[in-house]
């Protein structure tokens, strides 16, 4: 067994989901199947109109260098992202810049909503060390089978400065397509575990607030307010 050592160093402690995640056992399995790609129907915001956007069209007209990590309360993070329907280069060049952000922040997982994208995309990797077995893109994913609960302390690019304690089951199976759009099924437990909850989380516009307890909602009612403030300036 593998375990993450967590150090804590001045305002970021520690290795993160997204941000931050500590002291939980991690136990990467490689991925196995293969099959037909298939395709959740999703739920569209009735701002949208009950309409899917064409966003992967939009893609290739992005500047993926100008991808930036969005924070809360920015909108975005609140809505049920959409499949993904085309495997081209222009989602190879998104999920390259992904791992590009997630790596700068010593990041372990990052949804695509944290960078503007609304998509039903995330990527992970709980060592924090780009390349190697553990690295992974996970493509319309879906959780297929969840056991144990573990508590553990979690944080999020999308919260910077922000940390809490948040209950997970300790093991699950989860069913995705790679960037090839091959499925597979994964298995984890652990940290590795939590990342895809925390992640698949995010592709549903459920954050890391709607998660916390009444006392860590207490305890982090002040940057939750500064974090709104900064938000609401930047308009």
């Amino acid at each position: 067994m593998n375990y993450a050592r967590i150090i804590v160093n001045g305002g970021c402690r520690g290795r993160c989901v997204c941000d931050h995640v500590y002291a939980v056992h991690l136990r990467g399995r490689k991925h196995s199947g293969h099959g037909t790609l298939m395709f959740q129907q999703q739920l569209i915001p009735s701002s949208l109109g009950g309409k899917i956007p064409d966003v992967m069209s939009a893609m290739s007209e992005i500047d993926f260098s100008a991808l930036k990590v969005v924070k809360y309360p920015d909108p975005r993070l609140r809505e049920i992202c959409t499949a993904v329907e085309e495997f081209d280069d222009s989602l190879h060049r998104f999920v390259e810049r992904m791992f590009e952000i997630m790596y700068a922040f010593n990041g372990v997982g990052l949804a695509a909503p944290q960078v503007g994208q609304t998509i039903r995309l995330f990527i992970a990797n709980p060592t924090a060390e780009p390349g190697g077995e553990y690295e992974g893109v996970y493509i319309n994913p879906e959780i297929i089978e969840r056991s144990g609960s573990d508590v553990g302390e979690e944080g999020c690019l999308s919260f910077p400065g922000i940390s809490c304690k948040i209950k997970r089951c300790e093991a699950v199976t989860i069913r995705a397509s790679n960037i090839d759009g091959e499925t597979f099924t994964q298995t984890a437990e652990g940290l590795q575990a939590r990342i895809f909850q925390h992640e698949s989380d995010h592709l549903d516009g459920i954050l890391l607030s709607d998660r916390m307890s009444t006392v860590a909602k207490i305890t982090n009612r002040r940057l939750l307010k500064d974090l709104e403030e900064d938000y609401a300036q930047s308009k």
